[in-house]
């Protein structure tokens, strides 16, 4: 080396590190929703909610989209209510939960989907529940799920046993 002098850098770079939201099973966490609905009345579906890091997920957003109509649809992140449900037609509804900063790996939390199937007692809820934020993302795939819900007929046990009861003296 003829000139040792040029061999150390003292500037320094400023370092972002990706946030990476998920949601479910991709933020390594078992997914805490019932797999189908009860026809007929209301539901609640709930996700697991978070960061992997390494930095943090600013202007996190939850955007839920589902083929039942706006006032059978409602959520809550943390507990807060989310932004009303709007018609996007097609028989589909949508709603917005503004979350603010994920900061990354600390918690995980919970979004919860209320869903009420009245008119609906058999078939299939379809639609998707996707996490955004201003961050960039570098695993894509664990922001978005795609849902598939059977609605299943509910059976009313109290009306049967208060028949039974009524045959037997």
């Amino acid at each position: 080396e003829l000139n040792p002098d040029n061999n150390v850098s003292t500037g320094q770079m400023l370092v972002r590190g990706d946030a990476d939201a998920c949601l479910g099973v991709g933020c390594n966490k078992p997914l805490a929703y019932p797999n189908k609905l009860g026809g007929g009345g209301p539901n609640t579906l709930q996700y697991v909610v978070g960061n992997l890091g390494p930095g943090p997920a600013p202007a996190a957003a939850l955007t839920i989209e589902l083929d039942v109509p706006p006032q059978n649809l409602a959520a809550r992140f943390d507990g807060q209510a989310c932004l009303g449900a709007v018609d996007i037609g097609g028989g589909r509804s949508r709603v917005r939960c503004e979350i603010g900063t994920l900061i990354p790996i600390v918690t995980n939390r919970l979004v919860s989907i209320d869903v009420n199937t009245v008119g609906i007692v058999a078939g299939n809820v379809t639609g998707s529940i996707q996490i955004t934020s201003d961050a960039p993302d570098p695993d894509a795939n664990n922001n978005r799920i795609e849902l598939d819900l059977p609605v299943a007929p509910v059976i009313n046990l109290s009306t049967w046993v208060s028949v039974k009861q009524a045959d037997y003296p």
